[in-house]
């Protein structure tokens, strides 16, 4: 059976959490980024708005995802460096997963993408070696970035959106983004927040509480 979740920019405060898991929200998703860069930020006091009402979180980092030149494996390496350090920050538990979001379209720049992964898995797997343990790689974008990378530098979780993907739905995600808040044109809100709605068949890779870091 599907859950629904919503992702969004904007923070989600305590009130609007509380109205969001009244109307059916199983997970939200949030940021991570570079410390203090900007308000999309995921922060602790946010994470427990939401925990506290049982809506589950799901990570994802993106700082330049939507610039196809931002796609090369020192870019990987330093991203992959930030979100673990934003998930020590947080308190994210080991073994749940952090997206990394491709938001554009690289469909003919697969290449880059698997250099960019490859950058984010080299930083986890040296988090590993030093801590024993880890977060699993995910991926946030269109039908052909998800299928490529689906596997590769131990992407394990998949989180497809409707853009890019022209209809297609890749069976192996873990989470599709089926409705998109576009300005304008396609304005999404619940409880007055502005978000855009995902599905999921429950194994999102989120988490429901935090540690004590």
């Amino acid at each position: 059976m599907a859950i629904e979740g919503v992702d969004c920019y904007n923070p989600i405060s305590s009130s609007t959490a509380s109205c969001m898991k009244n109307k059916g929200v199983s997970f939200a998703a949030r940021y991570y980024c570079p410390l203090g860069i900007s308000s999309k930020l995921l922060t602790k006091s946010e994470a427990e708005n939401l925990l506290n009402v049982g809506i589950e979180i799901v990570v994802v980092y993106e700082w330049g995802g939507t610039d196809p030149s931002h796609f090369t494996y020192d870019n990987g390496y330093n991203d992959g460096l930030e979100a673990i350090s934003r998930a020590e920050s947080l308190g994210q538990p080991l073994n749940s997963a952090i997206y990394f979001a491709v938001d554009t379209d690289m469909r003919y720049q697969l290449t880059a993408v698997s250099n960019y992964f490859h950058g984010v898995a080299d930083a986890m797997t040296e988090y590993q070696q030093i801590n024993g343990d880890k977060w699993y790689i995910g991926v946030y974008g269109g039908y052909d970035v998800v299928k490529y990378i689906d596997g590769k530098w131990g992407v394990s979780y998949i989180w497809q959106t409707k853009a890019w993907s022209e209809g297609r739905i890749y069976s192996g995600n873990n989470i599709y983004q089926y409705d998109i808040f576009i300005n304008d044109t396609n304005e999404i809100y619940l409880c007055g927040h502005p978000i855009d709605k995902d599905s999921s068949s429950g194994n999102t890779g989120g988490f429901s509480s935090l540690t004590n870091k």
